[in-house]
């Protein structure tokens, strides 16, 4: 494992009898508190970042489910109607981080700017804290809403010195599809294939000890310009708001998604093992996500950041 956590968490001692790779039975998790990271913590997560940026040289393609114009019988790949129309877009260069941002590397952020962790808020979901006891949650994806996870972006490129943002969402599928490529499925050969480049349930449960949750960062083989987990491990947020017919209206040069909205682009796919989510399928959800009383919830999605070259 490549991406190394710079604050690893340790559950609770009472709890870490009971820890196992089947996860917890029976023990109720513990609130963590991450002390406020020192400046050579900051500086070991900005260089980490920073080292972990992959170049996506910027190029024409055309966006969207391309079925049409790829499939044997030249047909839309998928039935739903937001996939497309296909339009040509042509993007600048960019930089994105290879892997999503993990759990310890947003503890750093929200401890060192006085934030609630991820999964602590008064209004998570009933089994969000269980997730911090598990041995290998550093390296979980963080699932925050959209604009924390614009924050954290924010702040860590002060601290690399370059202006760092959310993807847009043709940003994300430029990449994912490998600069474009008629890629279906964003792994190392555009194919699914079961247990080698996406994970099984019997994988999932072995770390999680059930079929469904976040896994590590960085488990399965990357696409050919070394992204990890795009499609698989979760949602992630893009910058872009959401409108169904934005593709028919779309600027071809480095689009940035409609004005206003009131929903976000979400990439990827919810945890599962059924198969990965397609490089052109698109989700939206609200910025600000509630539970089923309307609270605010501090649970989420993930996310990566990017730069944009000058």
């Amino acid at each position: 494992m490549k991406n190394k956590a710079i604050l690893p968490l340790r559950p609770t001692l009472a709890c870490a009898a009971l820890l196992t790779t089947s996860f917890l039975l029976g023990c109720e998790a513990k609130p963590v508190h991450v002390p406020t990271p020192t400046a050579v913590q900051i500086q070991a997560l900005a260089t980490k970042t920073k080292a972990q940026l992959v170049l996506v040289q910027g190029g024409e393609f055309q966006m969207g489910d391309f079925g049409e114009i790829h499939s044997a019988d030249k047909l839309p790949y998928t039935s739903e109607p937001y996939d497309g129309p296909l339009h040509k877009v042509m993007l600048s260069d960019f930089s994105i981080s290879k892997y999503k941002v993990t759990l310890s590397d947003y503890d750093i952020y929200a401890s060192a700017n006085g934030l609630p962790l991820p999964y602590q808020a008064p209004d998570v979901v009933a089994d969000d804290p269980t997730l911090r006891a598990h041995p290998q949650s550093p390296l979980f994806p963080v699932g925050v809403n959209w604009q924390d996870a614009l924050g954290y972006c924010h702040w860590i490129g002060k601290q690399i010195g370059q202006a760092m943002d959310l993807p847009t969402e043709s940003e994300w599928e430029y990449a994912a599809r490998a600069r474009g490529r008629f890629l279906v499925y964003a792994t190392d050969n555009g194919e699914a294939n079961l247990g080698r480049n996406f994970p099984s349930y019997d994988q999932v449960v072995k770390i999680r000890g059930s079929g469904s949750g976040d896994l590590p960062v960085g488990k399965y083989p990357p696409n050919s310009l070394g992204l990890f987990d795009m499609g698989i491990n979760g949602f992630e947020w893009t910058n872009d708001w959401y409108a169904e017919d934005y593709y028919a209206r779309s600027p071809a040069k480095d689009p940035h998604g409609p004005d206003s909205g009131t929903k976000k682009v979400v990439r990827g796919i919810d945890n599962g093992v059924d198969l990965p989510a397609k490089t052109f399928e698109r989700s939206a959800r609200e910025q600000e996500l509630v539970n089923s009383k309307k609270n605010a919830t501090n649970a989420g999605y993930g996310f990566r950041c990017v730069t944009r070259q000058k």
